[in-house]
């Protein structure tokens, strides 16, 4: 039996089951009434991450696309494509991925703790910095306090993800 190559979240422009979750961020980020720190729970495989890059491409920057729902934006614009390729200057993930593409058993510290000095920083080209954690479970120990900062003091046009 073949196995089914499964798209990576950053990859996905559609998304559907997520709609109340969706309107209400997209809300919150109309009115400026934007939080600094999302936590996205539920059960593997509800899209959790897929909606992450839906938000981070809008806070980016990318321009709507009601094609695509409620924080949909075209495939084809530019903010998009930086997403896609893990290439906007304005974001940064931590992942248990490693930079070599191979699967870590957690995200280190080390990952955890570029997250501060990435925060520090002003947005180079977008309205906000956009940190995805993908996902918080992942986190080691050490890598889990060395955000409780960045959570704690938050960064003025920046948002987490997790």
């Amino acid at each position: 039996m073949a196995e089914i190559e499964v798209p990576h979240p950053c990859d996905v422009h559609d998304l559907s089951g997520q709609e109340a979750a969706e309107v209400a961020f997209e809300a919150a980020r109309a009115r400026g009434r934007l939080h600094h720190a999302w936590l996205l729970t539920g059960p593997e495989g509800v899209g959790k991450a897929t909606f992450a890059y839906r938000a981070a491409r809008r806070l980016l920057g990318a321009p709507p696309d009601p094609r695509h729902g409620v924080l949909g934006s075209d495939p084809g614009h530019p903010v998009s494509r930086q997403v896609v390729a893990r290439s906007h200057p304005d974001l940064l993930v931590l992942e248990r991925e490693g930079p070599d593409g191979k699967p870590r058993k957690v995200i280190p510290v080390d990952d955890a703790r570029r997250l501060a000095e990435f925060f520090s920083k002003s947005p180079a080209s977008a309205p906000h910095r956009v940190a995805i954690i993908d996902a918080a479970d992942d986190l080691n120990v050490n890598a889990a306090n060395a955000i409780l900062k960045t959570l704690e003091e938050p960064p003025p046009r920046g948002v987490l993800l997790m």
